[in-house]
């Protein structure tokens, strides 16, 4: 089990209310992380999760980003995101926002329901990013609440299984008609990207795994995916780094395992996307109670 309080730094020019994260890594069908976060000042960048985003917003309002579209999202409001969903976190006013999230991978899911679906749950997406329904609005928090708390195995994955069971049966539908809209030579282009992220890749390789042309490539890949390769190689290094940290690695060497430059570069970026540094996420998924 793991929990901490991270107080996010700001520059002494800056006044209170502060930026806060508390994570918690729970360990049922697996393990995944529940967050909580306030943020007065820190807005997220572009970037995706290689794991589900089931959230709901409790104070406040943001600017929401994804699928071409911009949500403002207010309190009570539910966040439903799958792997890869290239989306946004923007400050809309001078009050700020909190929420609460829950990250389970496919696996996680799957484990969870495996006597429910049929649907491996790595093909399922939401019908839309965001929710406006107070009753899964009010169930997230509570299992949220619970997942955070409780050192109970069996009550983990009771609430685990309650929350997902929810969500998925509500709000998933299919991906394969969706899947559509990315070529297959985009799709090939982002599993290059993963296979190889540790690595140097080329513009011109990429194209050439999608058989396009680089000018074409380029536009297509920002249409399918909602930001350059560059970035979305940036953010899968990124997703790596963050899986490293759970385990005993040192934090350079997992900036190196990653494809980052050094710490610093692997810091400043994981703070940028996440809020908190390497060092503070890892403190707080390896702490024990």
């Amino acid at each position: 089990m793991t929990a901490a309080t991270l107080p996010i730094a700001l520059s002494a020019a800056e006044v209170q209310p502060r930026d806060a994260v508390s994570v918690r890594h729970v360990d049922a069908f697996g393990g995944f992380d529940v967050m909580r976060g306030t943020y007065a000042r820190h807005s997220f960048p572009p970037h995706f999760h290689t794991t589900f985003a089931l959230g709901v917003m409790t104070r406040g309002a943001c600017a929401l980003e994804c699928r071409g579209a911009t949500y403002l999202l207010r309190a009570g409001y539910v966040v439903l995101l799958a792997p890869g969903e290239v989306h946004t976190g923007e400050q809309v006013g001078h009050d700020g926002w909190a929420n609460r999230v829950a990250y389970p991978s496919a696996s996680v899911v799957d484990s969870a329901l495996a006597d429910q679906w049929r649907t491996p749950s790595r093909s399922l997406r939401f019908r839309s990013p965001v929710v406006d329904d107070a009753a899964l609005s009010a169930q997230i928090v509570q299992r949220h609440r619970a997942l955070e708390q409780s050192d109970s195995a069996l009550e983990q994955e009771a609430h685990a299984i309650e929350l997902f069971a929810t969500v998925f049966g509500t709000y998933s539908e299919s991906w394969t008609n969706q899947a559509r809209r990315h070529t297959a030579g985009m799709a090939a282009a982002r599993d290059y990207l993963h296979a190889h992220y540790s690595e140097t890749v080329t513009l011109t390789r990429l194209a050439e795994v999608a058989g396009l042309s680089c000018f074409y490539f380029l536009r297509l890949f920002r249409v399918a995916f909602g930001v350059t390769p560059h970035v979305y190689l940036g953010l899968v290094r990124l997703e790596r780094a963050r899986a490293l940290l759970h385990t005993d690695s040192p934090i350079a060497q997992t900036a190196v395992t990653s494809g980052f430059s050094d710490q610093s570069h692997l810091t400043r970026f994981f703070k940028r996307v996440y809020g908190i540094t390497p060092g503070a996420y890892a403190k707080a998924v390896r702490a024990r109670w």
